[in-house]
């Protein structure tokens, strides 16, 4: 790869990560003018940036193969663990009105669950396919 490979990398990863940013900021800013953008909102734009960003990373940096399932998948992989971190951050250490219920801890840990199963297949597919010779 080239410096200019290399220099558009660059600017999608910082564009990336200061649309995301920005999509937390302005669902925890108060304007006054008693509109919020929703928590939930920024979650899902947040999540379409991060997933948009990370492939076009990585489908610079495998390859130019339209067929290439590598890139989708770690797409998907560094997806999921970013919505994770940012759900748990809320979770701990904004002041969220339904955090104390039963409910909030069972989403929780079942996302969890559900980080952990693509986190674990992202790294096992890879493990089998060399394996296996593919």
């Amino acid at each position: 790869m080239n410096l200019n490979e290399w220099r558009s990398i660059l600017l999608i990863a910082i564009s990336t990560v200061f649309l995301s940013v920005l999509m937390l900021f302005l669902a925890t800013f108060d304007t006054g003018f008693n509109y919020r953008v929703s928590i939930s909102w920024a979650f899902g734009s947040m999540s379409l940036v991060v997933f948009f960003g990370l492939y076009l990373i990585s489908k610079r940096i495998y390859s130019e193969d339209p067929n290439d399932s590598k890139s989708i998948k770690d797409a998907i992989t560094g997806t999921m663990i970013a919505v994770y971190m940012m759900v748990i951050t809320f979770y701990i250490f904004k002041e969220v009105p339904t955090q104390d219920t039963e409910l909030v801890g069972t989403i929780v840990a079942h996302f969890t669950y559900l980080v952990g199963i693509v986190i674990v297949s992202h790294f096992g597919s890879d493990a089998l396919k060399s394996k296996l010779g593919m």
